[in-house]
């Protein structure tokens, strides 16, 4: 015999306290949240800044050291004479020959302009101690945000070729 059964199927609504996320809870991670995304910002950013810095740390330098290779080649084919003692030059090199080369008087220095920012190049000459030599130093300054730069870099030139005696 078979009987007849008859499924009742009912719905209950259960009413769970502690599913889901309290006001609290949210706040507190949308607070981590931005927290995170300010740190991950402002690395950023302060990255940024260094490379910036160190992109015209690095193309001082190399502006620096194209001058003191200048003034080598100046001394080698105009004589070690034409290095006259002074505390701001600027070294005309605009023509290839660098026997029309002339090293100038300044006041505020050579104005360099290269990637996006501009570089001011001043050389001084002084004597050294030892005779027949001359202290050459390029000075290369630029502003950044966080204030000026500079470098600066120094050689001794000596008057390697002396005249013979006659």
């Amino acid at each position: 015999m078979r009987r007849n059964y008859k499924f009742v199927y009912s719905i209950r609504y259960t009413v769970y306290p502690n599913l889901g996320q309290s006001l609290i809870e949210v706040v507190v991670s949308v607070g981590i949240a931005v927290l995170l995304a300010t740190a991950l910002i402002t690395t950023a950013l302060i990255t940024q800044k260094t490379a910036r810095s160190a992109k015209n740390n690095t193309i001082a330098t190399k502006l620096a050291q194209e001058s003191v290779e200048k003034i080598r080649v100046f001394r080698d084919r105009n004589g070690f004479g034409v290095l006259a003692n002074g505390s701001c030059y600027t070294l005309d090199s605009s023509n290839p020959s660098p026997l029309v080369w002339q090293l100038k008087e300044c006041i505020d220095g050579e104005v360099i302009r290269r990637e996006e920012n501009t570089y001011i190049r001043k050389i001084a000459i002084v004597d050294t101690a030892t005779l027949n030599n001359k202290l050459i130093t390029v000075t290369v300054s630029w502003e950044e945000p966080s204030g000026s730069k500079s470098v600066s870099t120094q050689t001794i030139l000596s008057q390697w070729n002396s005249p013979s005696p006659s």
